[in-house]
């Protein structure tokens, strides 16, 4: 009977050893929470995103930044100021193995600093290869902020 009790112990004890040793982060769990967005366009405005890379989310966070992935056709060009004290830009592109008809995001906050951005992509019947890109304002985040996107087609 005593060496059950030891044993008993001794498991106890390293139970709430082991627990210990986990961290903060380890032990968070956030319900993912949907971050208000809004869309961000160049239409009609003569300029372009520059952005080559696919599959990556650029985060800007200043008009320096921003300055980096614009192109326009000439410097009279006129496009939505962002006020960068209290919203990042987010931009992002990939490629569609038919025509883009429609572009649909949603962010959310999934951990401390976490997020994702679920990019839909509804296509047209049109049998072209076309790249496409996506661009949406956020409350403000920071430089370190880590963000996964996932696209569906």
């Amino acid at each position: 009977m005593m060496k059950i009790l030891k044993i008993t112990a001794i498991a106890l004890l390293m139970t709430g050893s082991f627990s210990s040793c986990l961290t903060k982060a380890d032990s968070e769990y956030y319900e993912p929470i949907e971050i208000p967005v809004m869309e961000y366009s160049l239409q009609e405005t003569g300029c372009w995103w520059t952005n080559k890379k696919h599959e990556k989310v650029f985060l800007i966070n200043s008009n320096e930044e921003f300055k980096k992935y614009i192109e326009c056709t000439d410097n009279a060009c006129i496009y939505p100021s962002i006020d960068f004290s209290k919203h990042t830009l987010l931009l992002t592109n990939g490629v569609a193995y038919n025509g883009v008809a429609e572009i649909n995001s949603i962010f959310l906050k999934v951990g401390s600093n976490k997020y994702t951005w679920n990019v839909t992509i509804r296509l047209n019947a049109a049998q072209v290869i076309e790249k496409w890109s996506t661009a949406i304002l956020v409350t403000k985040l920071t430089n370190k902020a880590t963000i996964v996107k996932y696209v569906q087609q």
